[in-house]
């Protein structure tokens, strides 16, 4: 089975919820109760998500996180890397220390790059619009009449 680890699983979750309103700070806490995730693993997930400059800080008294790319610009694949390194299914196609043994007899190598290729491609295909439930926020919105939809 391949499988994601928790943490980017959790990532898109947490992206998920900024995404709703991504014109606002958001602190690990208040994303803490919305996601119902432990506040340490938020933060370290935040903390790493900026790093790779998918979010942005902003210190002081109504600080917190923001996007740092616009929604249709940041896919799954941006968020998978971020949080758990580049996207390989086979240890051949690696690009870390870690070797496979019977590499140099490998004869499904280049396939397996083939592979790999096609599901980055995949999962780079996914902005993170496509993974929020409702229409983001428009800004008037976020600002006390709250209400999904098309702008008038």
């Amino acid at each position: 089975m391949i499988k994601l680890s928790r943490l980017a699983d959790y990532a898109v979750v947490i992206m998920g919820q900024i995404a709703k309103m991504p014109t606002i700070s958001h602190n690990a806490q208040t994303l803490a109760q919305l996601t119902n995730l432990p506040e340490p693993t938020v933060a370290k997930i935040l903390t790493r998500l900026r790093r790779k400059d998918i979010l942005q800080s902003q210190r002081g008294m109504h600080g917190g996180y923001g996007l740092a790319k616009k929604l249709d610009q940041i896919s799954l694949a941006d968020i998978i890397t971020a949080i758990d390194g580049p996207i390989n299914l086979t240890l051949c196609t690696s690009s870390g220390s870690e070797r496979c043994s019977i590499e140099n007899l490998c004869q499904s190598r280049t396939s397996w790059h083939k592979v790999n290729q096609s599901v980055r491609n995949i999962l780079s295909s996914f902005a993170l619009t496509d993974f929020i439930d409702t229409p983001p926020l428009l800004w008037s919105e976020q600002q006390g009449n709250v209400s999904h939809g098309v702008q008038p």
